[in-house]
């Protein structure tokens, strides 16, 4: 999948309580990503993923974490364990799939059926009350994708419209509706 990253994807980290990334590297000219989930002592990874060192921003503290801006191949692998792995690498071109990291899932019946949500994450409290969400998401230019945060996962959707430029928010509602029902 060829997509462009138009506006950092800057991965959970700290303040968001279930979820944290770390990051490995650089070695060979890449880094390792990995998104954890959390739930009380427990954590597992969510999103594994390799890029460019240079395709990454890491402050030195490691408390933000981002793919920059560019276009990238991305392709799907295994590790060892069998973990799904997400591969990323630069390319050239002008590319109509925008690629975003958005807080919550992709809601396939009130989204474009282009949209296609690459990763998730999800972390939860023991009762699984409160938690946080995590998604990359690629989608064409003028589609309007759907997205389920954690705290709204019985509630609205909040709708966003993919632009060249980026991703604007449209706003929430109680209809899951898909863009063609408007």
């Amino acid at each position: 999948m060829l997509v462009r990253i138009v506006e950092e994807v800057k991965f959970p980290n700290y303040g968001w309580g279930w979820l944290s990334t770390r990051a490995v590297g650089p070695q060979n000219g890449r880094v390792l990503l990995e998104v954890r989930g959390h739930c009380g002592q427990s954590s597992w990874p969510e999103i594994l993923l390799t890029a460019p060192s240079g395709a990454v921003r890491i402050e030195e503290d490691g408390k933000e974490i981002a793919l920059r801006p560019g276009v990238y191949r991305v392709e799907e692998a295994q590790d060892k364990r069998g973990y799904r792995l997400l591969r990323f690498f630069a390319e050239e071109g002008d590319i109509d799939m925008v690629m975003f990291g958005t807080n919550g899932h992709l809601v396939p019946e009130a989204s474009d059926a282009r949209a296609v949500e690459v990763a998730r994450a999800q972390g939860h409290s023991r009762t699984g009350q409160n938690g946080d969400r995590f998604a990359i998401i690629a989608a064409p230019v003028g589609a309007v994708v759907a997205v389920q945060p954690f705290e709204r996962r019985r509630g609205d959707p909040v709708y966003l419209r993919v632009e060249a430029t980026g991703v604007v928010p449209l706003g929430e509602s109680d209809a899951v509706l898909h863009p063609t029902e408007w």
